[in-house]
């Protein structure tokens, strides 16, 4: 790995645990690592909120800045819920802060060039500090509203306490980084922000070690198409539709399977001679995270046919191992996936017999899957890998930091 290390310190900041490799697919913990290897000595000021308020939480915190409010928040989260209507206690004012002054406190103990706050506008709306910030995000929350099931049937409260928080971080952040052009541009229609303040930078894969190019493209046997669908919601990644693509490409007299990693689909599937149930693997695990990695390399191609997705990790994980990516144009997923390059990008009504047909296509031309599968590795190679994305950070650092000396 290339590291361009300026001699600066960077509080890495978030409201989760950035330990823990299966919170936001683990993007917190590998992000906070490639800031630290390529472009700084990164203090992490994180965990600032608890998953849930449990009794020996209150117990051990329950005076300390003021966390009793958090109680309260999530009481009156419960009692709105039986209205029918829905909350998030971690997105409210009182959350935020907590988070202020949680990160003041360790702000104080640290003498920092620049600021990193990983999708946590909660942890920015109070943030009251002189130092640089970056803030980095793949969606804002407005364009989530209705878009991903827990942002549905909102309080009109928990809106309007949803955008200011919004508001508040991409106003008061020096710069923004957002994982795709969706993102931005609810940013700049949505909220008014310039659009010369906010770069789009999609997330490299959440890898421990990029995989070979000559492993993964070694050459196929071609015996069985092997279909790779990684997700931990069957239904809102479109692991329903992964299955009817793989019925249809057997229809099409293909020997296909369908592989499926991180969820437990319902019995039906699991009882087809065609599936092949990893099931959940969780990250933290050194086991579990090999057997992720021998999954992805035996894959044929990654299929997400997903209904609701910011940009998807899993793209980058893909990439990087050759493979060529099924997905469907929703939210950003059109910033990573580049139909008739490094996969096929459908329309999210096109049925799975069409998308099967594109497959197959792909599948029996062996030069032509092979070229994608290069262009997919390439395509990660020059826009997506971890040296590409901390040389644009370390740009973006150096440009933020050039105006303040200014």
């Amino acid at each position: 790995m290339i590291t361009c290390k300026p001699n600066l310190t960077i509080a890495f900041i978030t409201h989760v645990n950035t330990k823990d490799r299966t919170i936001f697919s683990g993007t917190p913990f590998y992000i906070s690592r490639y800031l630290d290897t390529c472009c700084g000595n990164v203090v992490r000021i994180d965990n600032l909120i608890p998953d849930r308020i449990s009794i020996s939480y209150l117990l051990k915190n329950l005076f300390v800045n003021r966390s009793y409010l958090l109680l309260f928040e999530t009481i009156r989260c419960r009692l709105l819920a039986l209205t029918g209507k829905h909350a998030d206690w971690r997105m409210s004012a009182n959350a935020a802060r907590y988070c202020a002054r949680q990160i003041k406190l360790r702000l104080n103990e640290t003498n920092c060039d620049l600021i990193w706050v990983e999708k946590s506008c909660v942890s920015l709306r109070y943030l009251d500090t002189n130092i640089p910030i970056i803030y980095e995000s793949d969606a804002t929350f407005q364009a989530m509203i209705g878009y991903y099931p827990w942002f549905s049937n909102l309080s009109e409260n928990a809106v309007k306490t949803g955008n200011e928080t919004e508001r508040n971080a991409l106003r008061k952040a020096t710069a923004v980084i957002h994982t795709s052009r969706w993102a931005k541009e609810s940013a700049v229609n949505d909220y008014c922000i310039e659009p010369q303040k906010i770069y789009v930078l999609p997330s490299p894969p959440n890898l421990d070690k990029q995989p070979d190019r000559d492993i993964v493209l070694k050459e196929r046997l071609f015996t069985i198409c092997n279909l790779l669908f990684v997700g931990v919601d069957w239904h809102r990644k479109g692991g329903d539709i992964a299955l009817a693509v793989v019925d249809q490409l057997i229809h099409l007299g293909i020997n296909a399977k369908l592989t499926i990693c991180g969820c437990t689909p319902p019995g039906e599937v699991t009882a087809q001679r065609f599936v092949d149930v990893t099931g959940y693997l969780d990250k933290n695990s050194e086991t579990d995270r090999d057997t992720l990695k021998q999954l992805f390399l035996e894959a044929d191609f990654f299929i997400l046919p997903t209904r609701a997705e910011c940009m998807g990790i899993s793209f980058s994980d893909a990439m990087a191992f050759g493979l060529p990516l099924i997905a469907t144009d929703t939210g950003g997923v059109s910033t990573v996936v580049k139909h008739e390059r490094n996969g096929l990008l459908f329309s999210c009504n096109e049925t799975p017999e069409t998308i099967a047909e594109s497959v197959a296509n792909i599948w029996n031309d062996k030069k032509r899957y092979s070229a994608m599968r290069c262009e997919s590795r390439n395509y990660f190679e020059k826009q997506i890998c971890v040296d590409v994305w901390a040389a644009s950070v370390n740009k973006i650092i150096a440009e933020i930091l050039g105006r303040r000396r200014v």
